[in-house]
């Protein structure tokens, strides 16, 4: 196979070695513009990342202090607890056993409040009272009825009652 000299056709390598230094020129002109680009874009998502990052931990802060404050919310509109205190026990000389038990009676009338909502307490108030106003407690062959003095519908239910004895009532 013949190999032919190119000396004599120097048109022929002007032209590929135009060819050539165009491909490096240009080659080197891409490279140069796309590094340049990629460092700014590089640059740009670093910085967003960062920003990023900074918005996550305060949407999860705000996010753990809207839970704790709903929570919060939450316990305070249900009722947790019901208590009931009896303000003249000493009056019918009852003991420590028997004041527990009535407590205990009054606290079976109410135990469905527990964790209600304050708004529907707050509405049946007048029903739940007449329910433990016109109930007759059994104690020891002794029949008492209360009287509601104070209610406080926090977090806490808490009734403030006081002792009638049936006689006192029927005289009213």
């Amino acid at each position: 196979m013949f190999v032919p000299n190119y000396s004599k056709h120097r048109g022929w390598l002007r032209f590929f070695s135009g060819i050539m230094i165009g491909v490096l020129i240009g080659w080197s002109f891409f490279i140069a513009e796309y590094g340049q680009k990629h460092d700014r874009l590089y640059s740009e998502i670093g910085k967003k990342d960062i920003i990023i990052q900074e918005l996550q931990e305060k949407n999860a802060q705000f996010l753990n202090d809207l839970t704790l404050q709903n929570e919060e919310n939450a316990r305070q509109l249900i009722v947790q607890t019901v208590s009931v205190t009896i303000l003249n026990a000493e009056r019918y000389h009852l003991s420590q056993l028997n004041v527990y038990e009535l407590r205990q009676q009054i606290l079976k009338e109410l135990q469905h409040l527990q964790g209600t909502n304050i708004e529907t307490i707050a509405s049946l108030t007048e029903v739940m009272e007449s329910a433990v106003e016109n109930k007759v407690y059994k104690l020891n062959d002794n029949q008492y009825t209360v009287k509601i003095t104070r209610t406080y519908a926090l977090p806490e239910f808490r009734i403030d009652v006081e002792i009638i004895d049936e006689e006192q009532r029927s005289n009213r």
